[in-house]
């Protein structure tokens, strides 16, 4: 569980083309077959445009982005884009928080931020919880539903209990 590089997608904006590779193979070398790289924001975008993406993971390089930020994260939400945002950048964390606050009015799912170069072993872990929460999502949804004629009729008949955890 949580495990699955051939179900996700992978799209990769990066304007430095060492960095582009390099993120590229370590997808490669993690599993992961269908990875798209994308040099600058607005092919990304039009490439994005349209498609299903609910299990995909944008890795994108905010340096980039340096004026253009908000617009971006506001063009990805009114795109419905669905899928993980995992933020990365030259100066850490401090300079990716301000925008990882601006989830909520964008309402984006940013699944972490790190720091270039990227681990291998970070980069996985933030497409694990990526894939953990999207299986959860799929699986809740095919919960079973119950009336309330059939609750009453199950505590009548004393078919419920309760488990309490410590």
């Amino acid at each position: 569980m949580g495990d699955s590089p051939t179900k996700i997608k992978i799209i990769i904006i990066e304007d430095d083309q060492f960095q582009l590779r390099l993120l590229s193979s370590q997808f490669e070398m993690l599993g992961y077959q269908d990875v798209t790289a994308f040099d600058d924001g607005p092919t990304a975008l039009e490439y994005m445009s349209g498609r299903k993406l609910d299990w995909t993971v944008m890795v994108l390089n905010l340096d980039m982005l340096v004026q253009g930020q908000a617009n971006f994260l506001k063009k990805l939400k009114e795109d419905n884009f669905t899928g993980g945002l995992l933020l990365i950048s030259n100066t850490g964390e401090r300079r990716v928080q301000p925008t990882a606050d601006r989830k909520s009015p964008f309402n984006l799912n940013i699944i972490g931020h790190l720091k270039k170069p990227v681990q291998q072993g970070k980069l996985q872990k933030s497409l694990t919880k990526f894939s953990l929460r999207k299986e959860n999502v799929a699986g809740s949804s095919t919960q079973q539903r119950y009336t309330v004629e059939r609750l009453v009729q199950a505590i009548e008949a004393g078919e419920l209990r309760n488990v309490y955890q410590p």
